[in-house]
């Protein structure tokens, strides 16, 4: 589970501040997501901090819920973490009944973990992937960065229209999230920051047909 947004100038474990130069704390160098005041503070909160030393935090973005946080620069392609199916439709059989509704907010009709908390947008930075099995076989999917993200800026993906076909037209897009995540999509696609994607999604759509046909 990611680290929950914190004051990064305060040791994670003794919650020693770190206001004088001398006292300046050290970031975790893998994931920049927590601080400590030394290597001994550092050691003694590892066994909990391992299953979360990921280059991402939670942070609450507002009407949107939680979302996660780029805690440090990721470059385009890096794998940012991997995660496994908590619950899936096959386990719920005979022990609960899910509605139509109810199974289009599972994510690819499963509760991932970590990358539930993911917010949609129509011009991601990220995206999620199955993992090879016979090499993974406790962390099934893995989400790696399609661009480049900055520091503190939100990682995010793209919930796609599960009942439409290629193209995915904006209009449709916004039309289908509603109906199957109930929200209005607030991305920078949405609120005119980002120009329309229709063209990409076109261009995309052909090259499918090339390939499948």
């Amino acid at each position: 589970m990611p680290e929950n947004l914190t004051d990064r100038n305060e040791c994670h474990k003794c919650h020693k501040t770190g206001k004088r130069k001398k006292d300046k704390l050290s970031k975790c160098s893998k994931c920049h997501s927590i601080t400590y005041c030394s290597q001994e503070c550092q050691r003694e909160d590892w066994p909990r901090h391992s299953d979360n030393c990921i280059p991402v935090m939670v942070k609450e973005y507002g009407e949107k819920g939680q979302g996660l946080v780029a805690a440090r620069d990721i470059k385009m392609g890096e794998q940012i973490l991997t995660d496994k199916a908590m619950v899936s439709n096959g386990d719920m059989v005979g022990s609960c009944f899910l509605t139509s509704d109810a199974e289009r907010l599972l994510i690819n009709q499963k509760i991932l973990k970590n990358i539930s908390l993911l917010n949609h947008s129509c011009a991601p930075n990220a995206a999620m992937g199955l993992l090879d099995f016979k090499e993974e076989p406790e962390k099934r999917f893995e989400l790696r960065a399609i661009k480049d993200i900055s520091k503190e800026e939100e990682v995010t993906i793209f919930y796609p229209p599960e009942r439409k076909a290629l193209p995915w037209f904006h209009a449709n897009i916004r039309e289908t999230i509603q109906e199957d995540f109930g929200f209005d999509c607030k991305c920078p696609v949405c609120s005119g920051e980002v120009p329309n994607q229709d063209d990409i999604m076109k261009k995309i759509a052909d090259i499918l047909r090339l390939y499948l046909t």
